[in-house]
């Protein structure tokens, strides 16, 4: 019999898997929810494995639920609208891998049985987790280890001030406010209109499509008109710049949008800068960033190699102002960024070759 299929992102963070001593770059992780009839046989042309084979060309058929996955976890499931954290029962190992050096794309599968720890606890579901990955090496992740160099000339020396960015994420919602191209005859979603000024302050939004497929939009242009009154958000009540209410998008090339010049943007190395201050493709040397903590987009922690690269511009970034982009990241992991012009800090421009290629090249796609 067809189960009844819930879907819905869980991250939208890169992670690396290790298959026969290589790194595996994770594209994409989606989890569905499986009920209400545990054990009972599944169709074959359930969701996720339509997903599988018409976005990467992977096949996998499901004959049975019941042959779950082990690991105590604690789990959070979205049911209804209401968010529910569970406890992940442990079973058997089923891990089930996917893997053809000779695709482009291969898939981890994974059931975990899931036991509501509501007060539906007669409710009986299952968790499959599919994670999606490539055996494209271009796709491997900035690892920060670029050299110090030795000697900073001082006459390259500039003092900054710093805020941050992020890629905005947001629910699909049918009855929110429409997300046009720059020719305002298409949209590509609709969403809450808080998310829409969030994001266009942001200049990146990922979000779903009507159908339900992700997608990453990236800020376009104005249109002569407003299109959304932010101030009916409280956050947005005395914002200055009243530009955001006619943005306009386009799909974006980077899996976390897109800069200026071609660039894709960086968690952690792409900075917005006022371009008649900071050239497009500067290399910027940070002292003070080296060796902060950060989290990759694969999960791990690393140590900040202190340089960043100007692939980004921004409607507030005026003189001496930068503006990091911290990817998924709402918070601040990086001190120096002070969001205040008083909290100014040194910056050095590198003019190194070597340096500034392998900027480059992290930022193309």
């Amino acid at each position: 019999m067809k189960l009844k299929i819930l879907s819905f992102i869980v991250l939208f963070l890169t992670v690396t898997l290790t298959a026969n001593g290589q790194s595996k770059k994770i594209v994409e992780e989606f989890t569905s929810t499986l009920f209400p009839n545990v054990g009972k046989e599944s169709s074959n042309d359930i969701s996720y494995s339509e997903i599988l084979k018409d976005k990467y060309n992977i096949e996998f058929m499901a004959s049975k639920v019941n042959d779950l996955d082990t690991g105590d976890c604690v789990f959070s499931i979205i049911n209804d609208g209401e968010i529910l954290t569970s406890q992940l029962e442990v079973q058997e190992d089923f891990p089930y891998e996917i893997s053809d050096q000779n695709k482009k794309y291969n898939a981890k599968i994974t059931y975990i049985k899931y036991v509501p720890n509501t007060k539906n606890r007669n409710a009986s579901s299952v968790v499959i987790k599919v994670i999606v990955y490539s055996n494209d090496n271009s796709l491997e992740i900035d690892d920060f280890k670029i050299t110090t160099p030795n000697n900073i000339l001082k006459n390259n020396k500039t003092i900054l001030w710093a805020t941050q960015y992020y890629v905005h994420q947001a629910e699909y919602s049918k009855n929110g406010f429409p997300l046009m191209d720059i020719e305002e005859k298409n949209t590509f979603t609709k969403i809450e209109i808080c998310d829409w000024c969030d994001g266009a302050v942001e200049g990146t939004i990922f979000t779903k499509d009507s159908l339900g497929n992700n997608i990453t939009l990236n800020y376009a242009g104005k249109s002569k008109k407003e299109l959304v009154n932010c101030s009916k958000c409280n956050k947005y009540k005395g914002y200055k710049n009243k530009g955001i209410r006619r943005s306009l998008w386009y799909k974006a090339k980077g899996k976390y949008g897109d800069g200026v010049n071609g660039y894709i943007l960086v968690p952690f190395r792409t900075i917005a800068v006022d371009k008649t201050k900071i050239p497009i493709g500067t290399v910027l040397f940070i002292p003070s960033a080296v060796g902060k903590e950060i989290i990759l987009p694969n999960g791990t922690k690393s140590s900040h190699d202190g340089y960043f690269f100007s692939a980004d511009v921004g409607g507030d970034i005026k003189g001496n102002h930068i503006d990091v982009f911290t990817g998924l990241f709402k918070s601040e992991p990086l001190d120096f960024i002070k969001s205040i012009p008083t909290g100014t800090f040194e910056a050095y421009i590198i003019t190194n070759d070597e340096i500034k290629n392998q900027l480059i090249k992290k930022h193309r796609k």
